[in-house]
């Protein structure tokens, strides 16, 4: 009865350690040094598509919002993402589509503004999967 017991509540444990990494908020940096944080997100698997919710750390305020997917042969991770600006003199909506080796943890984003701000997306800039730091505001 007692190893039994030991080993329920070492299951429990088990699944309890399990959940708490599965909510881990997971971060990358571009060449800018710009750092995205996104919210409870795990990198996908190959086929499957997860939502992605998080914000940029350095650029107070902007929150972005869309879907990262698996590729088939679980190679690549791909990212369509939104984002907008806060209220003031001049917000703009924008979208950030990027791609992330997954035997790497690096890949490349591009920025696209929408609208009558926009001028064109941007070159294509360094993307790196980071280990999350300690302060990471939304402002």
């Amino acid at each position: 009865m007692l190893k039994s017991r030991r080993a329920v509540l070492v299951a429990a444990m088990l699944v309890l350690a399990g959940a708490g990494t599965a909510w881990a908020d997971s971060c990358f940096r571009d060449v800018n040094n710009n750092v995205i944080v996104g919210k409870g997100f795990t990198l996908p698997g190959a086929g499957v598509c997860h939502p992605f919710n998080g914000y940029f750390v350095e650029l107070g305020g902007i929150v972005l919002s869309g879907t990262a997917c698996g590729t088939s042969d679980n190679s690549t991770i791909r990212f369509s993402l939104q984002y907008n600006t806060p209220p003031g003199p001049a917000p703009f909506l924008a979208y950030a589509v990027a791609g992330l080796s997954r035997s790497t943890l690096t890949g490349s984003i591009q920025f696209c503004p929408v609208g009558p701000s926009g001028g064109g997306c941007t070159p294509l800039f360094a993307l790196t999967k980071i280990a999350c730091p300690a302060s990471r505001v939304l402002d």
